[in-house]
């Protein structure tokens, strides 16, 4: 695993806000995301035969690969959502990837995906119960119904909106900028400020 020289300070909270810096050197290394992994094919992520644990590779020669808790990884027999900040080293793979399914209907290839892999989709859990059950490390059922529970406030919310397919994108960032719970990143020189539980007007 990466040893960074980065540490987050304890979180500091008012109201629903709660903030965490991470602090380190002036000049921070120059990290790769998945999501740009994955668009480079320098970034591989296997299924392991296990639900909950998923393979990753970080091919890139020079730079560590950040993960981030909440991203929503599409493809494999299920799509998944990661349960764990991690940073890889350049060349390093990782067997014990800690995901949950996030896709309860399907256990089976799709169309014509790649069913032994998984691509990022840059989107991110965007309820505070969906994001909260993947912190506290809940169990499997217990993601499964943050996730229906997602559903249904989203649908209400946008009546007409959302099909009966079983697809997971609604319940994630790319609607999630209205909705309570989504966890932003913003880079300010060398610091990165953590936002979570924020409820967005």
């Amino acid at each position: 695993m990466h040893k960074s020289s980065f540490h987050f300070t304890d979180p500091i909270q008012y109201e629903n806000l709660i903030v965490q810096f991470l602090l380190g050197p002036s000049v921070p290394p120059d990290y790769l995301t998945l999501a740009e992994g994955c668009r480079l094919n320098i970034v591989e992520i296997l299924e392991t035969g296990m639900v909950g644990r998923l393979s990753v590779h970080n091919r890139s020669p020079k730079k560590p690969l950040f993960i981030q808790l909440g991203e929503l990884l599409k493809g494999g027999l299920q799509d998944r959502t990661i349960a764990t900040d991690l940073v890889l080293d350049p060349g390093e793979q990782y067997d014990g990837l800690a995901v949950y399914c996030v896709e309860q209907a399907r256990w089976s290839k799709r169309r014509e995906e790649d069913h032994k892999k998984f691509v990022s989709t840059q989107d991110f859990v965007a309820t505070k119960l969906l994001r909260s059950s993947l912190e506290r490390r809940e169990d499997q059922s217990a993601v499964w119904a943050a996730v229906a529970g997602a559903k249904h406030q989203m649908a209400s919310q946008m009546p007409g909106y959302f099909g009966s397919g079983t697809g997971t994108r609604d319940c994630f960032g790319v609607y999630g900028r209205d909705f309570l719970g989504q966890l932003f990143w913003k880079r300010y020189s060398n610091t990165i400020v953590r936002l979570s539980h924020v409820r967005l007007i």
